[in-house]
């Protein structure tokens, strides 16, 4: 196993939960050659009067592609515990609120709130606080050693099928008490919402990074012979615009949740 360092990351809660906590990340002290991708996943709602500064936060990075030559890699999780206080937001599910949930118990807290942002796993940042979001995006693209290459295909142009090809390389340490899974997502770009009640009444609401898709491919039990590849298919949906959208890879620790390493890339290149 690789040497690992015990450092810690001051985030900020806001509102209720303005407190200081410290998260410790167990992560290698040899440094890559190049930053590596972080994922910053964004739990935000339309139901929520805070949320839109962050969700333009999101679509900034998304356009920026990367900043200070990081790659910072969105995903919008839209939670559905807004949905009974007067607009139910199209793109929320149950499934993205026990995402943020299980973040929440994986970093020993009790509660939850939007807009909160997690960095490759560590929660606890205001989604609208871009400084503090990329000074935790620019320490995270420092310790990770994994390579993850994504490539998404259809077998034609009028396929209803897409395949995934997944190849990890770099170096991966796999604990015996954490499994490692691959999760495959599709996401969105360039959708929006004209809201008609609740907290935005009124507003029209753009949005990036949308999460549209999220399944396990597989889990890593057992330290991986490298490079590991696999391939993950998936019945495509109409409704998405191949143009606006990305498939990304996650290799995610099952219990501390922490991300390991991670990739992208477009479905449908733009002609």
């Amino acid at each position: 196993m690789n040497l690992l360092l015990r450092r810690s990351l001051l985030l900020h809660q806001p509102g209720p939960f303005s407190l200081s906590t410290f998260i410790v990340l167990m992560i290698s002290t040899v440094p890559m050659a190049t930053a590596a991708p972080v994922v910053l996943e964004l739990f935000t709602s339309e139901g929520c009067s805070s949320c839109p500064p962050a969700d333009r936060v999101l679509s900034e990075i998304v356009d920026e592609t990367r900043i200070d030559g990081i790659e910072i890699i969105p995903l919008g999780w839209h939670v559905d515990y807004w949905n009974n206080l007067g607009w139910t937001d199209r793109f929320s599910k149950a499934e993205y609120t026990q995402r943020q949930r299980g973040y929440a118990r994986a970093g020993n807290r009790t509660s939850v709130f939007t807009p909160e942002a997690v960095l490759n796993g560590l929660g606890g940042i205001n989604g609208s606080d871009r400084p503090r979001i990329l000074h935790a995006a620019r320490i995270l693209s420092e310790k990770s050693k994994v390579e993850v290459k994504v490539s998404p295909s259809f077998t034609s142009a009028q396929s209803e099928r897409l395949n995934v090809a997944i190849e990890i390389s770099g170096e991966i340490s796999v604990r015996d008490e954490d499994p490692v899974q691959i999760v495959v997502l599709i996401t969105e770009d360039n959708l929006s919402s004209a809201v008609k009640r609740g907290e935005n009444s009124g507003r029209s609401l753009q949005h990036d990074g949308v999460v549209r898709f999220v399944k396990q491919a597989e889990v890593i039990q057992n330290q991986p012979v490298l490079p590991y590849k696999i391939e993950f298919g998936l019945d495509w949906n109409p409704e998405w615009k191949r143009k606006d959208c990305r498939a990304v890879v996650l290799l995610q620790e099952k219990y501390s949740r922490l991300i390991l390493g991670a990739g992208s890339a477009r479905v449908q290149n733009e002609e």
